[in-house]
């Protein structure tokens, strides 16, 4: 059953499911709120580490489409799939 107000698709993408990877622990993102979002990669990307999601696309029924980060210091986009932001193997939830 969905929360109240929430949209079918926004709200199947932010649920926390993890049946491939059980040992992998995730981040609960949700798509919604994930514009101008603060990341960490935990393994720095070209020498950055901080990052700003700067772009996000939605498709009409809600779903995520593209998602773009902004790297802090150097200010390059790198186009990414939103969902590798849930794997906390790879990025941290704010700046660290």
């Amino acid at each position: 059953m969905l929360p109240e107000n929430a949209q079918a698709g926004v709200y199947l993408q932010s649920c926390h499911v993890n049946l491939l990877s059980p040992g992998i622990a995730m981040n609960r993102i949700n798509p919604a709120k994930l514009h101008n979002s603060k990341w960490t990669a935990v393994n720095p990307i070209k020498r950055e580490k901080h990052f700003l999601v700067s772009d996000i696309e939605f498709a009409e029924d809600g779903l995520v489409t593209s998602c773009k980060l902004e790297a802090i210091i150097s200010k390059k986009l790198y186009s990414i799939n939103w969902t590798e932001l849930k794997n906390q193997e790879k990025w941290i939830q704010g700046w660290k």
